[in-house]
């Protein structure tokens, strides 16, 4: 149906302005208006045309973005993750490990979050935590190539996705519209930070030095 009413405004205003333009150009005093008006009430008819037909337009509703923010390396450091719902989950990972020591690499230099587990399971744990991404008010975390973990062995390796290219369009209403629906424009807005890395190991298991990673425990 959209497509109906988006193909028949452009036909009306190429089917109309030819024949105000006859009329305009008329020398009798009945019609002697100018092509201007003619062209403001044409202007008019098409607005008010689109809004009549913009209520029969049904798009796909996009997920509005309703997360609080949150700091999650001060979180972390208080020892409050437990308290971090799902949704702030980008990526998990859970290994089977029953090594006595790991080796972690990454492909950027990293702070990770350790805690060590009072059962003892012979489970490995890997977390990444982030707010996502916040487009205008919309939630974008989705689309979003979240980091990866591969365990080989007794090596952990954190693998970060490369450059991503995210093409967003938006379609709204035109300014007279939103004022007759009372709806809000939308303000250019991104807002993305980093994830986090956090970490649940067994009590007993030794994580080996690396330079570049740096392993904060916690409780």
């Amino acid at each position: 149906m959209s497509a109906i009413f988006t193909t028949f405004i452009p036909i009306a205003i190429f089917l109309i302005l030819p024949v105000i333009i006859i009329f305009a150009r008329s020398k009798t005093k009945a019609i002697s208006v100018k092509i201007t008006h003619w062209l403001l009430l044409v202007y008019g008819g098409v607005l008010l045309i689109a809004m009549a037909m913009s209520s029969f337009i049904k798009a796909e509703e996009p997920t509005i973005y309703q997360k609080k923010p949150i700091d999650f390396y001060e979180t972390a450091n208080k020892g409050r993750m437990s308290e971090i719902g799902k949704e702030y989950v980008l990526a998990e990972n859970s290994y089977e490990f029953k090594g006595e020591s790991l080796s972690i690499k990454s492909s950027v230099p990293e702070t990770i979050f350790v805690e060590r587990k009072k059962e003892g399971d012979d489970r490995l744990e890997v977390y990444f935590y982030g707010n996502g991404l916040n487009v205008s008010g919309l939630d974008f975390t989705e689309r979003v190539i979240p980091p990866s973990t591969r365990l080989n062995g007794e090596i952990l390796t954190v693998t970060y996705p490369g450059f991503q290219e995210m093409k967003i369009a938006f379609v709204k209403n035109e300014f007279m519209i939103n004022q007759f629906k009372n709806q809000k424009s939308l303000h250019q807005m991104v807002d993305y930070d980093s994830t986090i890395i956090y970490m649940k190991i067994p009590q007993n298991l030794k994580i080996s030095p690396n330079p570049d990673i740096y392993i904060e425990y916690i409780n």
